[in-house]
């Protein structure tokens, strides 16, 4: 009833296939006779939903799909568990091993930012934090 296209032969049609499948819902047998037409009924259902016209043989209606801030957030959530957080933790990661591995050659820091297009403060961070590199007094010792 909370779609926006439903009009009134929408909502009739609806209600009546949902009234079908609850009564063959209750005559379905144990042996599983009377599945056939409750399945057909559920395919039914779903094509006017998606927006199929059984009478004029072709789709009439676009499907809309809503969603507020919080279920777009809980979806992408479990789409892509902690994905930003790993993502940026990978690459932080890298840049790190980047860093040392450049330093390790002899390159000097002025050289790896620019290599890596971050800054120096960046860089002298990195390697004080890595241990590589002593700070004296507020300055980092390179």
């Amino acid at each position: 009833m909370n779609l926006i296209t439903a009009d009134d032969r929408l909502r009739l049609t609806t209600d009546i296939h949902l009234d079908q499948i609850e009564r063959l819902a209750k005559d379905l047998k144990a042996d599983g006779q009377g599945l056939l037409p409750l399945l057909g009924n559920f395919i039914h259902l779903t094509a006017l939903l998606l927006g199929y016209d059984w009478l004029a043989g072709k789709p009439n209606r676009e499907v809309i799909y809503y969603q507020n801030r919080e279920q777009q957030i809980i979806d992408d959530e479990q789409r892509h568990p902690n994905s930003n957080f790993l993502m940026g933790k990978i690459e932080h990661d890298t840049r790190v091993t980047f860093i040392k591995d450049l330093h390790s050659k002899g390159m000097r820091i002025s050289q790896i930012a620019r290599v890596l297009n971050q800054t120096e403060t960046f860089v002298k961070n990195v390697l004080v934090r890595q241990g590589i590199i002593a700070r004296q007094k507020n300055v980092k010792r390179t």
